[in-house]
């Protein structure tokens, strides 16, 4: 695959060597931004800027069958495709405020924990009002609340599966509770 970030043209202009503008201007017209913040340290940080005027309304995450994960999403229209869940079935749209509704396929716990999905999905936003965690494994809700970082939440609710053991219980409430960016903690 051509690389065309480090070609320049005969009067010396690359994508590398673009003024912030101009990169501003192409970034909300790119389908995905992950490729275009590795061609330099301004496109990183115009896209990073750009995505964190979105923020994400209400996550839920959902164990069913076999252990199985369904993730819900509630996102502004015009994030869809910057959160890189645009092939998400979509489940609801609120014309009113221009939010959408959208489910992921049921995946396996352990597959989502390496495959890094929910690290990509939480990074590129600034903000979650509701992040509900339901009927998940203690060992899912460590690596959920790894994801989080410095996402501001409004409200996160977490409920672990009934089997889970009580030290377990207080290990994933005190990590919760050492976000620093939560601002209302619930235990379901």
């Amino acid at each position: 695959m051509r690389d065309y970030s480090k070609e320049t043209s005969n009067d010396g202009i690359s994508l590398a060597n673009l003024p912030p503008d101009i990169i501003r201007t192409i970034i909300p017209m790119v389908p995905s931004l992950q490729k275009t913040r590795l061609i330099a340290k301004a496109w990183n940080t115009t896209a990073r800027e750009h995505l964190k005027k979105f923020h994400l309304d209400y996550v839920e995450i959902n164990t069913i069958l076999n252990g199985q994960v369904v993730i819900n999403v509630t996102l502004p229209k015009d994030a869809l495709v910057i959160s890189g869940i645009s092939k998400w079935k979509i489940v609801g749209i609120d014309r009113k405020t221009n939010f959408i509704k959208v489910e992921s396929a049921p995946q396996d716990q352990k597959q989502l924990m390496n495959s890094g999905r929910l690290n990509t999905l939480f990074e590129g936003y600034a903000r979650i009002n509701t992040l509900c965690i339901n009927e998940v494994f203690a060992n899912f809700a460590y690596y959920i609340i790894s994801c989080l970082k410095t996402v501001v939440i409004e409200n996160l609710k977490i409920g672990l599966m009934p089997k889970t053991s009580e030290s377990e219980r207080v290990i994933v409430n005190k990590l919760a509770e050492k976000l620093e960016h939560v601002k209302y903690l619930q235990n379901l």
